[in-house]
């Protein structure tokens, strides 16, 4: 170890130095040594003072507190200047030393001494330069003086004895040379940030080690590459810029007067910081120890380096960690490229571990561990830590060290002192997790307990005024997404101050939860895009994501109809203010009904922005609210009052409906100035018919809005009077169709409909008849062949067709026959919206129907059932996690009264079951879920007597018990249920009690969520009581039914839709009562396209008889509850399959020529089955589907005997 001496030749080594207080020490030039070397001395043993470290680290020792210096550059022999230690009144010691410095509390008397310990060696003055070799627990052990008047540099008297350390007497002075005639190389460093923003000031210093200290030096700069520029060439000090992007590498030679030193070279990254933000850090929790004005700070985000930290990041101020500490930075950024950098203090590394990602929940992590020696990737799972990988390293760190953590897709980087230390790879999509820096200690906790130091470096903390909101664009409000590809947002947020902010959009539900968008579950994602800009006002937007279940883009472009596969539900919310509120704060709202303090609407923690927020309910729009805003806990004096009523939009489609508990509010005094009297059926002007039954509404436009073309809307305004005299009023926005196109007719009285009509194409013909007295009318499409539809029209009123267009037709016509008299007026000629791609079934059952226990008069029809089990467009299974998964069994095989009754809550699904005899087939008494799923059971009921039966309430399908438990969602496809009980002619408590589908009301509470029923290809006879049981809003698509009491039993608040059914005609001499339809309630409403009794069509309300329909209000109240619809309604694509025509053939296995069985063609009514009556013998069985003039692949059942 040396000490460089000035130009005469002297240093001064000083003498004893201490302070009780405030002092300043300038260290000496001293030789930098890659190893452990002394450069200053303690008065006392073992407290060391000032030592080199490998490397470049510099450690201050004083009264047992280590202050570490880590100097970027520094090699072996390099001379090093400028070193100071300072402490202030407060006890703060700070060590600096080349634009480097680091500080700690350290009180007491400091000791230091020039020459280490030792009595009497720290007092004397010594001319020359002082060599101390030191070992690490010793002071110095040989220190000697070189003679300024020698020639050489010969040393001529130990000053201590390598032994006791005790000074020696008498020396011989000698000559010196402060420049030898041999000259060396002078080598120089160049120290400089790696990175800046374009247009930005970089300095560059230069650090030259020579041998021959005396010498001075003269540098020469150059721009070796890139564009940039020096504002000078000469100078251990410049300055480097540059207007481009890109990385500029800088040069420079130190020369001594004779040699030149190697070129040192730095690179500077200039980025893009033109949209750089700063993202405030706000308070969510934890202790707080300062004004609330520190706190609201953030990072400086360029882009091309981090790209965003929103708002909700936890920082705090206080107390270092401790054991009891929890999170020190938590978002969920989301985005791609990150770098998070942090300065992190070695003492706390058992601490502070670093980065930290949530992979799915808040006790699932993946984490970066710096420890003393080695970077590890561990993976936390509800507090059990697996190591992943382990990558040791050598660099010596620092007290307080720049820890850096790089996150781009699978890979993560770690820097230690911009050091690459670590790589890992790791399966999981890091731009998709939830990013945070944590503490080591108890990642799994709530963001309570907060406390610790400002290790988290902030900058750039002067945030501009900006009122001004930015603005979301949408390109499209729905976006199909395939299940497992990535989701890239297409929505971009722009603002006049801040540029292009797409990267801070966030994603809530509707009840104002974060929402994490994954691809990996199917799913109708619903959400509130939210936007903050620097200033944190926050705009929102939404946005439907369908995360498809299709295995294909065919099943992806087949879908077609709502996507929230259910009659329209709205919900409301409460809008906020807080006058003179500013910035994001978060409060208490409590707020019940204004008459009723039981009835809660909110009570929960919410976010201000800037004093305003919104908070989605599941109250009805309308529903009168009071209440408080509070600040800390509830409840507290300094609460601001709230009043109001929720509010919302609600949209109906001109052919469905509305029905729900959401939109009226309860406790209504009249509507439309009729009083209510808990229960109102009421027709408004525009001919729509409103129903408000305790509470739940239901909205029937009731054909009146029949004529809207796509795009365009009608409003309905419904006023209300509630007690107190309080007028309100909702207003309902009515849409046009989506399964049908615009009205290509020329007329509204059009005979004649010319087009260029392509093949396979279906249209949807309607129109009016007035002052028929005689004759019939139809339309046919007239082409190479000509379509002809099943019925024709012979009466006043309105009827709809649908027909498939035939190859080069180019007109619709309107046929009159048998003198038909009439006029037309109202005519729409529509196309109607079908899938793109035809899907073939998923396979072919034949069953054998036993003939054994058929009720009397109850003919089922042929020896065999033929059918095709048809895909659904969407499968909403696959979106839940499913509690059970049964497929292909037959259902209480294993003997017993039950097939499968469910014993737990959850979500369950059914596939290609078969049930014999059974009391039940399947029962969701015990299966508290969201959805039950059923595609293609057989079943069979006649549960015997022989087994201590029959039993009263046998049944095919229950979605659980009333009021009790259940699914939410019920699905029921490609199903036949024949139960073999005869009708219990209104003896409901009889033995005989029966039901093929049961759909009860899991729930009357207008707070939990709508329940609802789904149908698609459905079979049902025989169910003794009601073939369908119904409590729910439910949806039918294809069904037949027959034999009953009665086909379908509407309670309180079953609406539905009912497509394509086919209602069994009662035989002539049965001996037993039957009507299609009991609908026991103002609330129990049908709306029917295409709807069979026998082989009649129900054309309009004359149809409706007591046998077809028994209306407990009585039957003048029909034209209220039943609707016919004229126009195609939106099935929900659970319930619709990608054909318009289905084919189906046979023949026995012998024989080589196919026989066909009937075609399922457009306009079909009924389920899509065949009931062949086939002599014994081996049959081969196809069928395929058709859509437009595309044709699936034959799908067969080969080798089927028939008894």
């Amino acid at each position: 170890m040396a000490i460089q001496f000035d130009g005469s030749g002297v240093v001064d080594l000083g003498t004893n130095f201490n302070a009780a207080g405030e002092f300043t020490v300038n260290v000496p030039a001293f030789e930098y040594t890659n190893s452990t070397k002394w450069v200053i001395g303690h008065t006392n043993a073992g407290l060391w003072g000032v030592i080199t470290l490998a490397g470049g680290v510099i450690k201050t020792r004083l009264n047992g507190s280590d202050i570490d210096i880590t100097v970027p550059g520094l090699s072996s022999g390099s001379f090093v200047s400028g070193m100071t230690i300072t402490r202030d009144a407060s006890n703060v010691v700070t060590v600096s030393l080349l634009g480097q410095s680091a500080s700690k509390t350290i009180s007491g008397t400091i000791y230091l001494s020039v020459l280490g310990y030792g009595a009497g060696s720290e007092s004397t003055k010594y001319d020359g330069v002082m060599h101390g070799e030191l070992s690490w627990d010793y002071g110095a052990s040989q220190v000697v003086q070189y003679d300024l008047n020698a020639t050489s540099g010969a040393v001529v008297k130990d000053l201590l004895d390598n032994t006791n350390d005790s000074p020696l007497s008498g020396f011989t002075s000698g000559g010196f040379t402060n420049n030898p005639a041999s000259n060396s190389q002078p080598e120089v460093v160049i120290n400089a940030v790696n990175s800046t923003g374009i247009n930005n000031t970089v300095e560059l210093t230069a650090i030259v080690n020579d041998p021959d200290f005396s010498d001075t030096h003269v540098f020469t700069w150059r721009v070796v590459s890139g564009t940039g520029s020096l504002n000078t060439t000469t100078g251990d000090v410049v300055e480097l810029t540059s207007a481009e992007l890109g990385s500029v590498t800088v040069g420079v030679v130190a020369n001594d007067g004779e040699l030149d030193s190697y070129e040192a070279t730095h690179t500077v990254e200039f980025l893009d910081t033109s949209n750089t933000f700063t993202r405030r850090i706000f308070l969510e929790s934890g202790q707080l120890n300062g004004p609330s004005d520190n706190v609201a700070r953030g990072f400086i985000i360029p882009n091309g380096s981090v790209f965003g930290v929103s708002n909700n990041t936890i920082y705090s101020l206080g107390n270092v960690p401790n054991d009891s500490s929890n999170r020190l930075i938590y978002k969920d950024f989301g985005l791609s490229n990150l770098v998070i950098s942090a300065d992190v203090t070695s003492d706390l590394m058992h601490r502070v571990c670093g980065l930290a990602l949530r992979v799915a929940s808040p006790s699932n992590f993946l984490f970066v561990h710096v420890s003393s020696t080695a970077v590890r990737l561990v993976h936390r799972s509800n507090g059990v830590d697996t190591e992943l990988a382990s990558t040791p390293y050598e660099i010596t760190l620092p007290t307080q060290f720049k820890q850096v953590i790089g996150l781009n897709g699978t890979q993560i980087a770690v820097y230690l002192e911009n050091n690459p230390v670590a790589t890992f790879s790791t399966s999981v999509n890091i731009n998709e997790t939830r990013h945070g820096i944590h503490s080591q200690e108890d990642r799994d906790s709530s963001h309570a307990n907060i406390t610790y130091s400002n290790n988290i470096t902030l900058t750039n903390l002067d945030i501009p005024e900006n009122n001004e909101r930015p603005v979301i664009s949408i390109p499209k409000g729905t976006v199909t997404v395939l299940k497992g590809e990535p989701y890239v947002e297409e929505a971009t947020a722009l603002d006049s101050q801040d540029g292009d902010i797409t990267q801070f959009i966030e994603y809530y539900d509707f009840e104002n939860n974060p929402v994490d968008i994954d691809t990996n579950v199917s799913a109708v994602l619903d959400l509130v895009l939210k936007v903050n800009d620097n200033n944190n006002n926050v705009t929102y937007a939404t946005k439907r994501i369908i995360v498809d279940d299709g295995l294909s883009v065919i099943e992806a472009e087949n879908r077609m109809a709502n996507p929230t596969q259910k009659i329209n539900i709205n919900k409301s919310s409460m809008q906020l203010s807080i006058p003179n509120d500013t910035g994001i704060k978060t409060y208490r709202v409590q707020a019940h009904h204004q008459d009723d303090v039981s009835n809660v609407i909110a009570d929960s923690f919410v976010e201000f922005n800037n004093g305003e927020a919104v908070v989605q309910t599941n109250k009805p729009i309308g529903f009168p609210y009071t209440g408080g805003i509070y600040e800390g806990s509830y409840p507290q004096d300094n609460a601001g009052a709230i009043v109001g009523a929720t509010t919302g939009e609600i949209k109906c489609y001109a052919n469905e409906a509305i029905a729900s508990y959401h939109v009226l509010p309860e406790g209504i005094i009249a509507i439309e100035n009729t009083l209510t009297n808990e229960d109102l059926s009421l027709t408004l002007p525009s001919g729509a018919d409103i129903n408000y039954r305790y509470g739940f509404f239901v909205y029937v436009p009731n054909g009146a809005f029949d004529y809207l073309e796509p795009g365009e809307t009608a409003t309905e305004t419904i006023n209300y009077l509630m007690p107190g005299n309080i007028e309100q009023s909702i207003t309902i926005t009515i849409l046009a169709s989506i399964m049908v196109e615009g009205n290509i007719a020329p007329s509204d009285t059009a005979t004649a409909i010319p087009y260029a009509y392509a093949e396979g194409d279906t249209y949807e013909v309607a129109f009016d008849v007035t002052g028929r007295t005689a004759g019939e009318i139809q339309p046919q499409a007239v082409g190479d062949e000509t379509t002809i539809p099943r019925y024709t029209f012979n009466r006043n009123g309105r009827e709809v067709w649908h027909l498939k267009i035939p190859a080069n037709c180019n007109t619709i016509n309107l046929v009159e026959s048998n003198g038909f008299d009439g006029s037309v007026s109202g005519l729409h000629v529509k196309r109607v919206v079908k899938p793109v791609t035809v899907v073939a079934p998923r396979k072919l059952d034949v069953f054998q129907v036993n003939q054994r226990q058929q009720p009397l008069d109850c003919p089922v029809e042929g020896t065999c059932v033929v059918e095709p089990v048809l895909i659904s467009l969407v499968d909403p299974s696959e979106a839940v996690e499913l509690e059970d998964d049964v497929q292909g069994v037959e259902l209480g095989s294993v003997g017993g009264r039950l097939g499968y009754r469910a014993s737990t809550g959850g979500n369950y699904r059914f596939t290609d079951c078969e049930s014999f005899e059974k009391k039940e087939a399947i029962t969701m008494y015990g299966g508290d879920g969201d959805i039950l799923y059923v595609d293609n059971l057989f079943c069979e009921g006649g549960y015997p007597e022989s087994e201590d039966g029959p039993w009263e309430y046998e049944l095919g399908i229950s979605n659980g018990t009333t009021n009790v438990s259940g699914c939410d969602s019920s699905y029921i496809l490609n199903t036949y249920i024949d139960m073999k009980k005869a009708s219990i002619n209104g003896q409901y408590s009889g033995p005989v009690n029966t039901d093929c589908l049961v759909a009860n009301r899991v729930s009357t509470s207008p707070d939990n969520p709508e329940e609802d029923y789904y149908a698609f290809n459905i079979a049902l006879y025989n169910g003794g009581d009601g073939n369908v049981d119904l409590k729910l809003t439910h949806c039918f698509n294809y069904a037949e039914m027959g034999y009953s009491f009665r086909n379908s039993r509407h309670h309180a608040r079953a609406l539905g839709i009912h497509c394509n059914i086919k209602h069994l005609a009662i035989p002539e001499e049965a001996e037993y009562t039957h009507t299609h339809y009991w609908l026991g309630y103002s609330d129990s409403k049908i709306l029917m396209f295409n709807v069979q009794d026998g082989d009649n069509r129900i054309v309009d309300h004359t149809d409706i008889t007591e046998d077809f329909a028994r209306i407990e209000l009585g039957q003048d109240n029909k034209e209220h509850q039943i609707y016919i619809l004229k126009t195609l309604p939106a099935i929900p694509d659970s319930i619709n399959s990608a054909f318009d025509e289905i084919e189906g053939q046979y023949k026995l296995s012998s024989d080589s020529a196919w026989v066909d069985l009937p075609k399922f063609e457009v306009g079909h009514c009924g389920d899509l089955r065949w009931r062949p009556d086939l002599p014994a013998g081996t049959y081969d069985f196809r069928v395929r589907t058709l859509l437009g003039t595309q044709q699936s692949e034959w799908v067969e059942n080969l080798g089927v005997e028939i008894a």
